[in-house]
């Protein structure tokens, strides 16, 4: 029988490829500059391009066109990657790392909780927690500030009643968070599985505080004669055509899944785009008028999203600049092309936001901000995917129009008391590793109105 070649072998006919160093590949280039280094890739050798990390071999696609046949005209044929996928040892087999038939089965379930009609009834929950959220004036990290903020939103819509004993989860996934990226970012990543490195005991005892946390949640939830009117409590309630729903297990990891993509991503979201307002005064001009138009004296509400279009605008530039999921990965099951390169199975395609949503070939004055280029006529023409902050295609955030919803109301509501300016000399050191944290937190002057 003729030997199958390993596919981290494979040569990548036709496909350009940076100048590499024997063993290492681009490991040096990569890990001193994650950003300059796939823009870099992009910008010099073209919207398809090969590259090597130790034996991992990668595809970067930066076209719109290419990316839209990763994310959907591959779908069948492809599943998440590696770093995704080692998620699942804090997140379980979520709607995040879980693949077909799981992955399908638990979206039809989850799907109904995110229709507009139950998002609504979340708007109160996102309002009440931008407006008991501290006043404080000076020079402070905001990330600190959106998280706390966002933290209590999740809690909130996904517990209920039960936000407190929640609460635990939050410290977990921090501890997580940062021992896998520690992990991912350095030579560990490629030792086996079986090496109990320091960070990979963190993610152990991380995922046992989780269990710990959640599971006497759902058992008691599941012991109730009504479920609750949170996400947990939808969750519970739902079930398929054959009348089956989620074990405890499933219940579980969907509950883990949807705390941190609930609050990490929204987080980055309103931090970054409080550091760009602070460097832009005229546009928090615009946001009071607004405000004032729209809301008077009163607090948002859901129905106030669509009018709030400059504060929608600001938001989607801040993604546009600073994506969170700055990476997204795929791994074909089988030989594939992607816009005519050969992907051998097994390889790793990635797409990036960072990368597309800075492309002068698409944007006109890429690096700056301006939201007004979503007010008119401007991006009305776009490719479909040169804008694609909550990937696409079959496995398109679930949360995606919660998140628009919930960034939109705090940031209308936690303005409508403050405003922010730039801390002289201040910069954001940007830590790229699952989503696209700031290193050393997001550093702006805050004032109190009034």
């Amino acid at each position: 029988m003729e030997a199958v070649a390993d596919p981290s072998t494979l040569p990548a006919p036709h496909t350009p490829s940076p100048p590499e160093l024997p063993l290492l590949g681009s490991l040096l280039p990569l890990a001193r500059d994650p950003l300059g280094f796939v823009v870099d890739l992009a910008r010099t050798h073209g919207d398809v391009v090969h590259y090597r990390v130790g034996p991992q071999r990668f595809w970067l696609v930066s076209d719109p066109a290419g990316i839209e046949e990763v994310l959907v005209g591959l779908r069948a044929v492809t599943h998440k990657d590696e770093v995704t996928h080692g998620l699942s040892r804090l997140l379980g087999q979520g709607l995040l790392t879980s693949e077909d038939p799981q992955w399908r089965q638990h979206r039809k379930l989850a799907a109904p909780s995110f229709q507009p009609r139950h998002l609504a009834g979340y708007a109160e929950a996102m309002v009440d927690a931008a407006l008991e959220d501290p006043l404080a004036d000076g020079a402070r990290d905001v990330h600190e500030d959106m998280t706390r903020v966002t933290m209590a939103i999740v809690l909130r819509t996904l517990f209920g009643a039960d936000a407190a004993d929640g609460a635990r989860v939050g410290a977990a996934l921090g501890s997580f968070m940062d021992a896998f990226e520690q992990e991912i970012r350095s030579f560990r990543r490629l030792l086996p599985p079986r090496v109990p490195t320091r960070g990979r005991r963190r993610i152990a005892a991380a995922r046992a505080e989780i269990v710990a946390a959640v599971d006497p949640i759902v058992a008691r939830r599941r012991a109730l004669p009504e479920p609750g009117d949170d996400l947990l409590g939808r969750l519970l309630a739902a079930r398929d055509e054959d009348g089956a729903g989620m074990s405890d297990a499933q219940l579980r990891d969907e509950a883990v899944t949807l705390f941190l993509a609930g609050h990490e991503t929204t987080a980055l979201t309103l931090s970054y785009a409080l550091w760009l307002l602070a460097a832009h005064p005229e546009v928090q001009d615009r946001l009071a008028e607004e405000r004032a138009t729209v809301l008077g004296e009163r607090r948002a509400g859901a129905g106030d999203v669509g009018a709030l279009a400059w504060h929608g605008a600001v938001i989607r530039e801040a993604m546009r600049l600073y994506p969170p999921a700055w990476l997204i990965g795929r791994t074909p099951t089988v030989d594939v092309t992607v816009q005519g390169h050969p992907v051998p199975a097994g390889g790793a395609i990635l797409v990036s936001p960072w990368v597309t949503h800075r492309d002068p070939r698409f944007w006109r004055a890429p690096e700056a901000f301006r939201p007004e280029r979503w007010l008119g006529d401007e991006t009305r023409d776009l490719p479909r995917f040169a804008f694609f902050p909550f990937g696409g295609g079959p496995r398109v955030c679930i949360g995606n129009h919660f998140a628009q919803m919930e960034a939109v109301l705090v940031l209308a509501t936690w303005l409508a008391q403050r405003r922010v300016a730039a801390v002289p000399g201040a910069t954001i050191e940007l830590m790229p590793a699952v989503t696209l944290r700031p290193r050393h937190g997001v550093r702006v002057d805050v004032q109190k109105i009034g």
